[in-house]
């Protein structure tokens, strides 16, 4: 008996407490071809699926004459917004595919981001896009050629079950929880097709051990057990097995015939709501995140992450947001050295800064579309579905991240996607910057100016975002110490960069952050206000440190005791106060309208909000409008007499 708990956590399994292992019995011979044929036709016919996925299911399934009885009574599982539609039929295990994009394991598959496809044994190809739902009823999925499929599917096997390690041993218990598999054509990137499949999209790294237990690959189950003579040569070995003496049968002999077939919950339909926008596509991902991206048991984050955020993109995409380049280019598709994207040129920092800004802006309807994905798998509070733009930041970094994966060592990928998140200013996710095609150049006096004047400015904040992919790749910002006693900073990167866009040293430094990661170098370190380089004993740049950036650009104990305060800095300062609250509350109201009441449409649209509420908020806004009226008259009086007292006398 495994004991309960309560911290949202699941328990390790003892393998010792399952003395009973899944009794042996016969594996079942392959149904008739008219069994087979039958239960195809009604897939094509009442299901709407194509013949090649048809043709595959009806392969797989060890009894299709009550699949297709099954057909006319599916079992429902709820999804936001719709109904999946499922039949529980048994499987021929050899005759099912595990999904090849496995969100689990894509991070360890090389992005041409980062590695040129074929010039690499870890990225023989180019991965394979995700599968979408070409129809009503099935899926489809657009190869280069049969082989990429089969390498980036025998990778993503053999990853699965390095990773993961099924409790209760299947082995010795076979498969018991149905995985999740939608009837899918496998196509050409012409759009012509290849052969069908049944595609695991849930439960894949299950049906991977028993795949292995068998000791077929992925060409096995592409390419050979698709014909009936080589899976009736594996059925009858089997049998041979399980009718010969029990003690001559080895454990590796007992395990091949509990997993030779498995239980399968097939997607057959969605049911969508009135007035629901759903595709099958989304219900099956819904599905997916409810057992998995919400479970107990959490996938592993940065895997979440950036299955989360590359389904936002494909979103982006399918509302014309984005064109079909710049999405390929957001999810790392694109090889590291393009010069342009749908005609602009583009840097390094280009696609982080995109990233980033799609993920986290407030304007509509990017920010629309880009909350639904996320607010199916988010944790609920109090019943609403919040996205808010500090939640989405991770999902920014994981795709970014794509094009340092398979460059660096995962350790140190962890580390610097953890020193990129923490890296973003909290300005950055208030203000109204944007990524811009300006020269850094022309950013920098802006920014400079903004700084001097004590108030937040767009040119600062892009400086901010370009130069924090540079100076994380680097290694030249890092995590506060908390091990050093009363000598440590806790600060974050994210107060540092902060720090930086408030005077006009920080601002160069960003800037030449910028300069020096474009050219592939580190920052060198700024030394003064015009933005000169500190140069060593030997003429070479000083590389920026760290420690440099605490000691000297954001001193932990402030900046030097200014002199006396005077009433037009007290001025300035109350008016750059008054200005960033302001900004705070039309976030805060942007937010008000974000919320979703989780089918679609805006709280405020379905409840509005009470008068008493509305005439507490009028009368503020009306008590600031007067004052602004009151505040410019004022300045124009002021600025005539400035302009009267400037004028040279005639006498």
């Amino acid at each position: 008996m495994t004991e309960d708990r309560t911290d949202g956590t699941v328990p390790e399994l003892d393998d010792a407490s399952f003395d009973s292992p899944k009794p042996l019995r016969l594996v079942p011979a392959l149904p008739s071809n008219a069994e087979r044929n039958s239960f195809r036709r009604q897939l094509e016919r009442g299901a709407g699926v194509s013949p090649e996925s048809a043709a595959a299911v009806a392969r797989a399934v060890v009894n299709p004459k009550l699949a297709g009885t099954l057909l006319g009574s599916p079992t429902s599982y709820r999804v936001p917004g719709a109904e999946l539609q499922v039949i529980r039929v048994e499987v021929y295990t050899t005759r099912v595919i595990a999904d090849a994009t496995n969100p689990r394991t894509l991070n360890q598959i090389p992005f041409p981001a980062a590695i040129l496809p074929g010039s690499d044994q870890r990225a023989k190809y180019a991965p394979i896009h995700p599968p979408s739902s070409s129809g009503p009823d099935d899926f489809s999925i657009a190869v280069d050629s049969i082989d990429q499929l089969l390498w980036q599917l025998n990778t993503t096997m053999q990853a699965a079950m390095r990773d993961n390690v099924p409790h209760p041993p299947i082995a010795s218990q076979g498969i018991m929880e149905p995985p999740l598999a939608v009837p899918a054509r496998i196509e050409s990137a012409e759009g012509d097709p290849l052969l069908g499949a049944v595609l695991i999209r849930e439960g894949s790294t299950r049906v991977s051990h028993a795949q292995a237990i068998l000791g077929v690959t992925a060409s096995d189950l592409l390419q050979v057990f698709v014909d009936d003579r080589a899976q009736r040569r594996l059925i009858d070995e089997l049998n041979n097995l399980a009718l010969s003496s029990a003690s001559s049968l080895t454990e590796a002999d007992r395990a091949r015939l509990r997993v030779a077939t498995m239980p399968l919950d097939l997607v057959v339909g969605v049911d969508v709501d009135a007035g629901a926008s759903v595709s099958l596509g989304d219900a099956v991902a819904a599905k997916v995140a409810q057992d998995h991206l919400n479970h107990k048991k959490q996938w592993d984050p940065a895997a979440k992450d950036v299955h989360l955020g590359e389904t936002c993109l494909i979103a982006l995409r399918d509302e014309g947001l984005i064109s079909d380049e710049k999405y390929a280019w957001l999810a790392g598709r694109i090889a590291a050295n393009i010069s342009s994207i749908d005609s602009f040129e583009v840097q390094e920092d280009d696609r982080w800064a995109e990233l980033l800004w799609l993920f986290t802006t407030r304007k509509r309807p990017y920010a629309t579309v880009i909350r639904r994905p996320i607010a199916t798998v988010l944790e609920r509070d109090q019943g609403r579905a919040v996205v808010r733009s500090r939640d989405r930041v991770p999902l920014a970094v994981a795709l970014a991240m794509r094009s340092r994966r398979g460059l660096i060592t995962e350790t140190a990928a962890e580390r610097e996607s953890r020193i990129l998140e923490s890296a973003v200013p909290a300005d950055v996710l208030a203000s109204n910057w944007a990524p811009s095609s300006n020269e850094v150049e022309v950013l920098v006096a802006p920014a400079v100016e903004a700084a001097a004047q004590r108030s937040i400015s767009a040119e600062g904040m892009e400086l901010a975002v370009r130069a924090i992919w540079y100076l994380s790749k680097h290694g030249q910002l890092a995590m506060p110490r908390n091990d050093l006693g009363p000598g440590g900073d806790r600060r974050s990167p994210a107060e540092l960069v902060d720090g930086m866009t408030k005077n006009a040293r920080g601002v160069r430094q960003l800037a030449r952050a910028i300069l020096d990661g474009r050219d592939g170098a580190q920052a060198s370190t700024v030394i003064d206000d015009r933005g000169s380089i500190d140069v060593s004993a030997v003429g070479t740049a000083v590389p920026l440190r760290d420690d440099t950036i605490r000691l000297e650009f954001v001193p932990r104990s402030g900046p030097a005791v200014p002199p006396p305060r005077n009433p037009d800095d007290e001025y300035l300062d109350a008016i750059a106060t008054l200005t960033r609250r302001l900004k705070e509350a039309v976030q805060a109201e942007e937010d008000v309208r974000s919320i979703d009441d989780g089918r679609g449409r805006a709280m405020y649209q379905a409840r509005g909000m009470m008068p008493a509420q509305v005439d507490e908020l009028r009368e503020m806004l009306q008590l600031l409008g007067s004052h602004t009226d009151e505040y410019e008259r004022n300045w124009r009086v002021a600025d005539a007499i400035r302009q009267q007292t400037s004028t040279p006398s005639d006498g």
